[in-house]
This record gives C-alpha cells, sequence and structure tokens, in this order.
C-alpha cells in the first residue's frame, strides 16, 4: 500500500478566524470595568479611573447606570467598539464618597423596606425628614443614610434611579 499524506486538521477553521479577527479588531464580548458615571452630551458615559471613555448603551440595565450619574459603579456587560450594553451592575461610591444603599423601596406593615442590592438583605428606612421618598414606592432609590439600629437606617439623602 503506497504511503498516502493525509491533510492536518488544526481546528483553526471559520470559529478560528472569526475569533482572531474579534481579537485582533479590540472587540471582546465580555466586559468588566469600574468608573464613575458622568453625563456627555445626553450620553451616558463610563470614565475609568485611567480616563478611558465608554459610551453605555441605552435599554435594560444602561438605563438604570443612567440614575446613577457622579457614582462610581462596577459594570459588567457586552462591549461592541467604545459602546457597551449593561447586563448588572453595583455601585462602590455615590456623589459623597460613601457607600450608599440602592434598591427598590416598598412599604410592608408601618416599615418603608428598601431590598439593598449589594447587602441582599432588607433595611427599614428611617424616613423622617424626608417623606417625599414614600411617593416613590416601587421604584429603585439610591440613599445615603445612617445606620441607627438592626437593619435601620436613617436617610440623610435620596434620589430616585430608576423606575
Amino acid at each position: 500500500m503506497p504511503y498516502q499524506r493525509r491533510r492536518a486538521r488544526s481546528g483553526f477553521g471559520a470559529v478560528g478566524a472569526l475569533g482572531c479577527l474579534l481579537g485582533l479588531s479590540g472587540c471582546a464580548l465580555h466586559f468588566t470595568r469600574k468608573g464613575l458615571v458622568r453625563l456627555d452630551e445626553g450620553r451616558t458615559m463610563l470614565v475609568e479611573p485611567t480616563g478611558r471613555t465608554w459610551r453605555v448603551g441605552p435599554g435594560g440595565e444602561g438605563d438604570v447606570i443612567t440614575g446613577l450619574v457622579d457614582c462610581e459603579v462596577s459594570v459588567e456587560g457586552t462591549r461592541i467598539g467604545r459602546r457597551v450594553q449593561v447586563r448588572d451592575w453595583s455601585v462602590d461610591s455615590g456623589p459623597n464618597g460613601g457607600r450608599p444603599f440602592v434598591g427598590r423601596l416598598s412599604l410592608y406593615g408601618s416599615n418603608w423596606i428598601l431590598d439593598d442590592r449589594s447587602t441582599g438583605r432588607p433595611l427599614i428606612l428611617d424616613l423622617r425628614g424626608h417623606e417625599a421618598l414614600a411617593e416613590h414606592s416601587g421604584q429603585l432609590v439610591m440613599v445615603d443614610g445612617v445606620v441607627v439600629g438592626a437593619q435601620t437606617v436613617h436617610v440623610l439623602q435620596w434620589r430616585v434611579v430608576a423606575n
């Protein structure tokens, strides 16, 4: 039987070529960054500590990021060019430098409850002096305050992040 030369298969193929092309063009499918949220001519931007800026895409969690202007956030999502589609986020520091409580506001019995995203626990809010916050039940709000007891926070300032 004569020796037949077999063609070597590298497994690179079309999928490998596409992956190489995406890698060389600077496109990444997964994106994790930390930065300051800013508005630039009506567009939401994420500014990294290095000064590099990313445009936050509209829709989904990107709309929530728009409500976190002047906050330092960590975001996860996908990147296409200079635009980021946000899938998940967390607030690392608020406009005053402290870590705020962010979550949905609800009334449970006689207590105003905030389901805090960072701790995963419900917090009881003391709204004395900030009764207008009660009008935003069911909405995503950011609260700066002082812990005054077991899972109880006295509200010092607040803002609505998203509906």
